[in-house]
Order: structure tokens, then C-alpha cells, then sequence
């Protein structure tokens, strides 16, 4: 919690440490400001700032920041409804409305959106789960049964309460599921453009982590035809005008699978928050 104190900060001070907290995300490079509330503030701490007249809410200072950059807003929050979904989760779409409500009580052309990304991998038997829930381990949550039997999936299982819990706050995101984005072709571009980049998109993973990317990564997972998992799928080819990609899987089937469709999921890809902005 900051406060004033009896030296007031400036509020162009106060933005440039939102910026570096940031890391700037609101550079406008393109005519739609995007801001992805994940790195607006560390926490939801009201910070408050006197300038020389007023009291102003760290919300109103970032939006007044954002309306010097571009004329329409795009506030986007969302989360992975892999389990039981904490106050972390709330502080996250908490920050996101009080940026847009900020924005639309100053007029701004403003959306907010709220994407669950339901199509990420169960990536382990978590002690709320039978063990009979080892053979759907690396399959699209999307995709993975319910575990009371009640929900159209497991990611439904865990995202309605907490759509629940938004309505009741009085927060009203329009709500996008990840699942639905790729059927409907949503990705296809991005993801056409990680396949051909793979080799600029592993340098940058490189000098972000300092960890050394194998020499078969991908950022497109492809679901294996077989199994229904992508964790353990690895792309061989792709084909950009059929928009169709080849992989192989640890189970050891082999195919190709569609970067969109109805009737059969694509695969997911590590690219995701570029394929946002």
C-alpha cells in the first residue's frame, strides 16, 4: 500500500513506475490498444496519489495514461479453470474491470473481454481427483470429463462458480472460451505465423529464460488423432495453404491435424498471448 506522504509523488512519476511495472503493454503499435490486466500491478493494493488539487485511484491514473495512446481499448483478463479458482484468480479480472470502468467513466471507446483458457493441457492428477484421472493427464481440459458428471467438462466444472462469483460483483466481461475460439478459426493466423517464426519466437524463449530450447520444439502442440493428448505430440510438417499441420505422438500414432475446424480440434500453441494482441 502506498499513500501520500507530505512530499506528493507526481503523476507522471507514478506512470512511469506503472510502465516498468508493465513492461509497457500499451506501446500502441497498432490503432486498438490492447492491455492484458496480468501485468498491469503487481497486486490490487489501492495506490493512491495526491497530485496538488485530488486524490486519484491508481485505476484513473492508468486510464488516463492508456487515452493519450489510441482512441479504441481492448482491457482482456482471463484465466485457466485447471482447478478450484482462488482469490489470486479474482485479483486478476478485479484489476481488469477497475481499468475498464475507469476507462468508460472517462468516455473511452472501451471492451473488456474474458477469455478462460479451457483448451490447456490437465497437466497432473491433483489430490481433488480420482487417480482414474491419470489417463486424461496432457488432454485439452476442454476435453476432459466432469468431475461431479454435472458440467459439459472439466473446465466448466471449475469456470462456472467463478462466473458465478463475477456476476454477483457486478463484473460483466464479454466471455470467450478458447475452445470455441480455434474451431472458429480465431488462431489461424497466429498460429500460421509462430510455425513459420518458431526459430525467432525459440531465441527470444532463450534470452528470456536463459534455458536452451530443444531443437524440436514447437510453439504449436498438435492433439494427437489417437490419444486426445498435447503433451506429448511433436509437429513434423506444416502445410500453410491447407492450414493443416503433421506431428508425431509418444503414443506412437502418427497424423496430421487441421489449425481449425468444427469437427476435429487443432492443437494448442505457446504463442497464445501474441495471437490476443
Amino acid at each position: 500500500m502506498e499513500t501520500a506522504s507530505d512530499s506528493p509523488p507526481s503523476s507522471s512519476r507514478f506512470i512511469n513506475r506503472y510502465d516498468n511495472y508493465a513492461g509497457n503493454p500499451t506501446s500502441g503499435q497498432t490503432k486498438e490498444t490492447s492491455i492484458s490486466c496480468s501485468y498491469l500491478l503487481p497486486g490490487l493494493s489501492e495506490i493512491l496519489v495526491r497530485t496538488m488539487a485530488d486524490t486519484i485511484h491508481w485505476a484513473d491514473v492508468i486510464a488516463e495514461d492508456v487515452l493519450k495512446k489510441n482512441c479504441k481499448h481492448l482491457v482482456a483478463t482471463g484465466i485457466t479453470p485447471s482447478g478450484h479458482i482462488h482469490i489470486g484468480n479474482m485479483r486478476e479480472v478485479v484489476t481488469a474491470d477497475a481499468v475498464y470502468k475507469a476507462l468508460i467513466d472517462k468516455g473511452a471507446d472501451a471492451d473488456f473481454i474474458y477469455i478462460a483458457d479451457n483448451y490447456d493441457p490437465l497437466r497432473k492428477v491433483y489430490p481433488f481427483l480420482p487417480e482414474s484421472y491419470a489417463e486424461h493427464v496432457g488432454k485439452p481440459i476442454s476435453e476432459v470429463p466432469c468431475p461431479c458428471g454435472d458440467c459439459a467438462n472439466y473446465a466448466e466444472h471449475f469456470l462456472k462458480p467463478f462466473l458465478e462469483a463475477l456476476r454477483r460483483l457486478g463484473i460483466n466481461p464479454k466471455i470467450y472460451r478458447a475452445d470455441e475460439m480455434y474451431r472458429a478459426g480465431r488462431y489461424t493466423e497466429a498460429i500460421k505465423t509462430a510455425l513459420v517464426k518458431r526459430d525467432s519466437i525459440a531465441k527470444i524463449l532463450e534470452e528470456v529464460s536463459g534455458k536452451t530450447v530443444a531443437s524440436d520444439w514447437n510453439p504449436f502442440n498438435p492433439r494427437c488423432n489417437e490419444c486426445g493428448k498435447i503433451t506429448t505430440t511433436k509437429v513434423t510438417a506444416f502445410n500453410l495453404e491447407a492450414e493443416t499441420v503433421d506431428y508425431v505422438c509418444a503414443c506412437g500414432h502418427t497424423g496430421t491435424v487441421p489449425m481449425a475446424g468444427e469437427e476435429s480440434l487443432p492443437g494448442a500453441w505457446t504463442g497464445l498471448l501474441g495471437g490476443r494482441s
